[in-house]
């Protein structure tokens, strides 16, 4: 089997994931890093794909106690039988009150690395299926007040 029959697997043995987790301080649904990484995980294992993560922090800001940062991740996927490769990409950002910002950047981006390129959908990918119950139980600072802290 090519890497791209593989994939083809993966990407039929992960086609939905249900939404796990809710977001305590907004409110919606959605579907944790752990879920996805454990199904993803699964299927590539059993098709004989074994895979490398690297990350680039693109941008670092501050704001009083806040941090804000986005992130580039690059997955390559190694194809235990073939020696194949193949690179995917994905971007996130974080923003914490406290020293996780660059983990939930890297978090979102290699989520959305898997969610994109294997097509993986949940219950209510569109943006907009939420937006209208998304209350903020605190105030995030606005982003345009952020600088860079060196």
């Amino acid at each position: 089997m090519t890497l791209k029959e593989k994939l083809l697997a993966v990407m039929q043995e992960c086609a939905h994931i249900g939404k796990d987790a809710v977001n305590d301080e907004v409110g919606y649904p959605y579907v944790s890093a752990a879920k996805i990484n454990d199904a993803i995980n699964s299927a590539l294992t059993k098709n004989r794909i074994v895979t490398t993560a690297e990350t680039e922090i693109k941008e670092f800001l501050v704001n009083g106690d806040f941090a804000w940062a986005t992130v580039e991740a690059t997955i390559t996927l190694h194809d235990v039988d073939s020696e194949e490769t193949l690179a995917i990409r994905g971007a996130g950002e974080g923003i914490d009150k406290g020293d996780k910002a660059i983990a939930k950047a890297q978090t979102m981006a290699i989520k959305y690395a898997w969610k994109n390129t294997l097509h993986i959908a949940d219950s209510s990918d569109a943006p907009d299926a939420v937006a209208d119950k998304v209350q903020y139980k605190g105030k995030k600072p606005a982003l345009k007040n952020f600088v860079a802290p060196f």
